[in-house]
C-alpha cells in the first residue's frame, strides 16, 4: 500500500475528508459552547435576578414593619405625652411689674422701697384662656402679693389654680392650642397702669408646662393681655 500510488492517494482523500469532517464537527462543537455559554448566562442572571427580588421583597418587608413599629410607638407616646393627656389640674404662677409710685413711701422727699410689701389675702385674680369672647379655661387666685422692686417699680405676683370643678376638667390639654389670647386681672390693681414685663407659668397634672411671656403694655379695663400665645403652644403641642 505504501508503495501503491493510487492506494496512497485515496488514503490522503479519506484523512482529507476526515479533517474537513473535523473542522465541521468542531465547528458544530463551538456552536454548541455559544449555546450553552448563553444558556448559563441567562441563567445566571434569572438566578441573580430571583436574588434581587427576594432581596427587595425582603427589604420591602422589613420597611413595612419599620412603619408599622413606628405607628405602634407613635400610638404608645400620645399615652405617655404629658401635652396630651386630660387636664385634671392646673396651676398657674404669675408676676408683672409695673410702673407706679403710688404705694411706694418717700421719707425726706426721698423715696423708700424698703417698707413695700403687702400681702393682699383677700384680693387675689384670674387668668384666662380665652377665644373670642368665650372663657376656655379659668385659673384663679384667692391672694396676691405686692412689692416693690425700686422707686418706680411694683411687682404683683400670685398663684392661681384650676377649679376641680370646671367645666372643662377632663377635656384634652391640646384643646388649649384654640385659645386666641389669655386675659389676667389682679384685683388690688384698680387703674389701668403701665405694665413692664411679666410673666406666666402654667402646670398641668403636675407635669406639663407651659410658659409665656407678657409684654410691656397699658392695662386695659384693668386686664392685662397676652396676644401672641401661638409660638409657646407650638413649642410643646407636636
Amino acid at each position: 500500500m505504501w508503495n501503491n500510488i493510487s492506494s496512497l492517494a485515496g488514503l490522503a482523500t479519506v484523512i482529507q475528508w476526515i479533517a474537513i469532517g473535523m473542522v465541521f464537527i468542531g465547528g458544530i462543537l463551538q456552536l454548541g459552547k455559544f449555546f450553552v455559554d448563553k444558556r448559563i448566562s441567562v441563567l445566571k442572571e434569572q438566578k441573580q435576578n430571583g436574588i434581587e427580588l427576594v432581596r427587595q421583597k425582603k427589604e420591602q418587608e422589613r420597611n413595612c414593619q419599620i412603619d408599622s413599629l413606628k405607628m405602634e410607638l407613635n400610638e404608645k407616646t400620645k399615652f405617655v405625652d404629658p401635652y396630651t393627656q386630660p387636664i385634671q389640674t392646673g396651676i398657674a404662677s404669675v408676676y408683672i411689674n409695673i410702673k407706679s409710685t403710688d404705694n411706694i413711701k418717700s421719707t425726706d422727699n426721698i423715696k423708700s422701697t424698703e417698707k413695700l410689701y403687702n400681702h393682699f389675702m383677700d384680693a387675689g385674680g384670674a387668668i384666662a384662656f380665652v377665644r373670642g369672647d368665650k372663657e376656655l379655661l379659668t385659673l384663679t387666685a384667692p391672694d396676691c402679693f405686692e412689692t416693690a422692686i425700686d422707686d418706680s417699680t411694683i411687682n404683683y405676683k400670685g398663684v392661681f389654680t384650676l377649679d376641680a370643678y370646671h367645666s372643662n376638667i377632663g377635656k384634652n390639654m391640646t384643646f388649649l392650642k384654640g385659645a386666641e389670647y389669655i386675659q389676667i386681672i389682679f384685683a388690688p390693681l384698680e387703674k389701668n397702669y403701665l405694665v413692664k414685663e411679666g410673666k406666666v407659668v402654667c402646670t398641668f397634672n403636675g407635669n406639663a408646662r407651659i410658659e409665656f411671656l407678657i409684654p410691656e403694655q397699658v392695662m386695659q379695663n384693668r386686664y392685662i393681655f397676652i396676644r401672641n400665645i401661638k409660638s409657646s403652644f407650638d413649642k410643646v403641642f407636636k
